[in-house]
């Protein structure tokens, strides 16, 4: 167990003011994402040490995004020196590489897999062993069994150590979706469960900055409950738009984020032609809930309610799943 201390108020302005002459010649970069809207919505990207919470329904592409952000942060900022620990307790690695590889080759996961009649050619193999090969380089590790609030914990230590974080990168991101761990609870015990993640991420957070001074990002899934999706918000565009109170558990989960994203597909709700109110003249009708340039394509619309650092903002994105990602519109 840590050892608990205690500082003098000069010690966070001295750390607050090297943060910003870093900050100011380049020296602590945020993550940049492949998205300019988000980057843009934040801090030049994810800073470090901040917890990020992407929340959605199923369809939403809220699993997506972590995938997506954890190829962005690598491929993006060569010059940053980190490890990434994933909690994948749904997926198994495997398709999470096939997702990475999906979105580098342009081909969907059916395609990867020789589905639906499709054959991959010998070419398109190459490729694929290609960007493969790519991402077994990337430094990412997988947790792919059901853990506990108490094992996650001890696994993100022991992860530390083995990986000796604080000697060498002295950064790391760490994703989790917390929905595993709440499954077979409910009411106050899920709530329960929620809470004491929530809290130990926190003090995760704080932990490894103030005793180990390794900078942490953390990114954690959730979902969102049942109630955006009734046919009293649906046959009223102005309580479309979803709110803290949509979180899954949601008092604690927004307490404890720097900042909360929640990414919402209106195409997966029956009864929503247009998303929300009218927004001036360019949507009269309120926002599109199809891609207007190719209407395959889902609108898939990242309200950023949270940002303890910048304003509240709606970021309009295509959803183009079949290469598992979802991009800027």
């Amino acid at each position: 167990m840590h050892k608990i201390t205690y500082n003098h108020i000069s010690k966070a302005a001295n750390d607050f003011v090297d943060h910003v002459e870093n900050r100011r010649i380049g020296k602590n970069k945020s993550l940049k994402t492949s998205s300019k809207k988000f980057n843009n919505s934040i801090l030049d990207g994810l800073d470090w040490n901040r917890i990020l919470t992407v929340a959605g329904t199923s369809g939403s592409g809220k699993s997506m995004i972590a995938e997506q952000f954890k190829r962005d942060f690598v491929d993006l900022n060569p010059d940053v020196k980190f490890k990434i620990l994933s909690f994948e307790f749904e997926m198994l690695a495997m398709d999470q590489v096939a997702r990475s590889v999906s979105g580098k080759t342009g081909l969907s996961t059916k395609k990867l897999y020789s589905g639906q009649n499709y054959k991959i050619s010998p070419t398109q193999l190459e490729n694929i062993k290609k960007q493969a090969e790519k991402v077994s380089d990337y430094p990412i590790y997988t947790v792919d069994h059901i853990c506990n609030v108490a094992q996650i914990q001890q696994t993100i230590f022991e992860f530390i150590e083995n990986e000796k974080i604080a000697e060498k990168e002295k950064k790391i991101v760490i994703t989790i979706d917390h929905l595993l761990l709440t499954q077979g609870k409910e009411g106050q015990m899920e709530k329960q469960v929620i809470d004491d993640l929530c809290k130990m991420l926190v003090g995760m957070k704080k932990i490894l900055k103030d005793v180990y001074n390794i900078d942490v990002i953390i990114i954690m899934l959730s979902q969102l409950n049942r109630q955006i999706e009734s046919m009293e918000r649906v046959m009223n565009p102005k309580v479309h738009y979803p709110t803290k109170n949509d979180l899954f558990g949601s008092s604690y989960i927004y307490q404890a984020s720097d900042y909360v994203l929640i990414t919402h597909n209106p195409s997966e709700i029956e009864g929503i032609e247009r998303y929300g109110p009218p927004r001036g003249t360019e949507y009269p009708l309120g926002l599109p809930k199809m891609n207007p340039k190719n209407k395959e394509e889902p609108m898939i619309y990242w309200h950023l309610i949270k940002s303890r650092f910048g304003m509240k903002e709606i970021m309009m994105m295509v959803g183009k799943f079949a290469e598992s990602k979802i991009v800027d519109f």
